[in-house]
């Protein structure tokens, strides 16, 4: 089936997912040459790599990647939620990624729990909420709309 991955009203980036049987394909709404970090580039060229060749277990990312909860989206009033579901070892770092692949702000939180994170001094826009687990590097898109 169709699964969006990302969407923003504000900056008209999206990001679209279809497997259907052996044919998958990946559309992003936005040219990859319009990230200035070039890791972020080889990060996002790697993961569709990885995605049309099949080293890339859904089931099992997408287990690990339901472990991090992300509310409201999109974001207002200056905060941005986050629940750990299960545990973590150690903290988890996180970064507050724009569309140029530019970190805004980053943040630790700890293994388990619920977070409130402040992003009052970020500019409304699309970002990804970059982290890792297990060595698994995840970004789940995040729209801020601060007053």
């Amino acid at each position: 089936g169709i699964k969006a991955i990302a969407a923003s009203s504000i900056v008209k980036i999206a990001a679209v997912n279809f497997e259907s049987g052996t044919s998958k394909t990946v559309y992003l709404g936005f040219g990859v040459e319009m990230i200035q970090d070039e890791s972020v580039q080889a990060d996002i060229m790697k993961r569709v790599y990885d995605y049309f060749n099949g080293t890339v277990d859904n089931e099992e990312i997408d287990a690990l990647n339901a472990m991090i909860q992300v509310f409201p989206n999109p974001a207002s009033n200056g905060e941005l939620n986050i629940e750990v579901q299960g545990s973590l070892q150690g903290g988890l770092d996180l970064q507050l990624v724009n569309g140029l692949g530019q970190t805004e702000k980053t943040f630790t939180i700890g293994g388990s729990g619920a977070y409130r994170l402040d992003t009052r001094n970020v500019a409304n826009g699309f970002y990804f909420l970059n982290y890792f687990i297990e060595g698994e590097q995840f970004s789940k898109a995040v729209v801020i709309e601060n007053n």
